[in-house]
């Protein structure tokens, strides 16, 4: 297990994992609406929202503050980025981020964002949220989830016993209906 916690959390560190068997990122997403709206730092009407989807919907690791006070994209993985990795063999990655699970809808060929990303980039399974849910609760689907895992049950299986936990705990479907899985369920 390779663990990058907070100033390590480069993306440098995320693009060396080379067919990791899990990768889970606990970190900041982003999904930018296609509004039309968005003007450049001149404050010219320039449309600087980027027509591909893929750049408008990311996670932000360690650097991405600095990256956006200075105009650079360091720290900033972009869906487009995103599609570099090498994931070939990775049987799960888990994006407990808010709204990792959100992108632009294209008509005839589905959501284009971080799913999308990573399934291309060689994921067999992607664990993604649909809607921004606390870190207290998330933590907690989260352990219960790889608690499951660690008991040879199936990765959609393990979501669902997951979310059982969570519902016999009291605790109301915001917290845990916004974690979903992408792709092999076995």
């Amino acid at each position: 297990v390779n663990t990058l916690k907070r100033e390590n959390a480069l993306e440098e560190r995320l693009f060396e994992a080379d067919s990791p068997r899990i990768l889970h990122l606990a970190t900041h997403a982003y999904f930018l609406k296609d509004d039309g709206g968005a003007t450049n730092r001149d404050g010219d009407n320039k449309n600087v929202v980027a027509l591909n989807p893929m750049h408008r919907s990311g996670i932000l690791l360690a650097g991405a503050n600095d990256s956006l006070r200075n105009g650079r994209d360091f720290g900033i993985v972009s869906a487009y980025k995103a599609l570099g990795l090498n994931l070939l063999g990775t049987e799960l990655v888990v994006l407990s981020a808010c709204d990792t699970g959100t992108g632009e809808v294209q008509m005839g060929e589905g959501v284009f964002g971080l799913k999308r990303a990573f399934i291309i980039a060689g994921a067999k399974t992607l664990v993604m949220s649909l809607w921004s849910v606390p870190s207290a609760e998330t933590t907690r689907l989260m352990i219960n989830f790889y608690d499951s895992i660690s008991q040879d049950r199936s990765k959609a299986g393990s979501l669902r016993e997951a979310k059982l936990v969570m519902i016999a705990d009291g605790y109301n479907p915001f917290f845990w209906g916004a974690f979903v899985l992408a792709g092999d369920p076995g």
